[in-house]
């Protein structure tokens, strides 16, 4: 084996092993000179692959002792979204700077009279209207949001130039409630229907909203799927 594959090995057997039950919760799994010698490598080689299963929240070192696998979560739940799911189409309904307002101000934690780039987009699958989707970035003049948002697929990175990818991060609140006029015209539906909605702010820095997006998921396309913390379903 060449050794730029052999910690990819480490990490699947043991993977494998957790997987199975061989090593169950809290039991220690070999130790770093015993795997090396078991796979011919050296310890750095083995402790790429732990530090590969540590970050997956499979095991955990403990100082003197070696590593012990950690007991399987269950409350915590991985939910992938996208901006831009695939399969649907997209068609832009407004592209705008407008004032904030009292609604859109207490989320981004601006004055009313802040200038904002809105951005209000129909989705579809199968040629029929799934989800009406808004974003609302604060307006600096100068800064082309609008073109990168068009570029960009993922709502986060439009504000990738001005900040460093891991200095943001979102805030999601999944929730019913009475869609307005605009959205249910826009999806079909009666006026006032109540609607899967979810809800996201993009923070940056000490807590600050940089941005702020809502999507509303049409009758029979709100569904979203997660599975629990990632070592429990293997």
């Amino acid at each position: 084996m060449e050794s730029n594959y052999v910690y990819q090995t480490i990490a699947n057997d043991l993977r494998s092993a957790i997987t199975i039950g061989k090593y169950g919760p809290d039991e220690i799994i070999p130790s770093e000179n015993t795997l090396a010698s078991r796979y011919h490598t050296s310890r750095v080689t083995v402790r790429k692959a732990l530090l590969i299963l540590e970050n997956e929240g499979l095991i955990r070192p403990q100082h003197g002792k070696g590593y012990f696998v950690l007991s399987p979560e269950y409350r915590s739940f991985q939910l992938d979204f996208y901006d831009k799911p695939a399969g649907t189409g997209t068609r832009y309904l407004e592209i705008n700077v407008l004032p904030a307002g009292p609604d859109l101000s207490g989320y981004l934690e601006v004055a009313e009279d802040t200038m904002l780039v809105v951005i209000r987009r129909l989705l579809f699958e199968r040629d029929i209207p799934s989800a009406y989707d808004e974003k609302f970035f604060p307006y600096v003049k100068g800064e082309p949001l609008i073109e990168r948002e068009l570029h960009y697929a993922e709502f986060p990175d439009v504000f990738t130039d001005q900040y460093v990818p891991r200095k943001i991060w979102t805030n999601m609140e999944i929730r019913t409630g009475e869609a307005p006029d605009a959205v249910c015209t826009a999806l079909g539906c009666p006026q006032g229907e109540t609607l899967l909605l979810v809800r996201r702010t993009v923070l940056a820095d000490e807590n600050t909203p940089i941005g702020f997006g809502r999507r509303w998921y049409a009758p029979d396309f709100g569904v979203l799927t997660a599975v629990s913390n990632f070592r429990s379903h293997y």
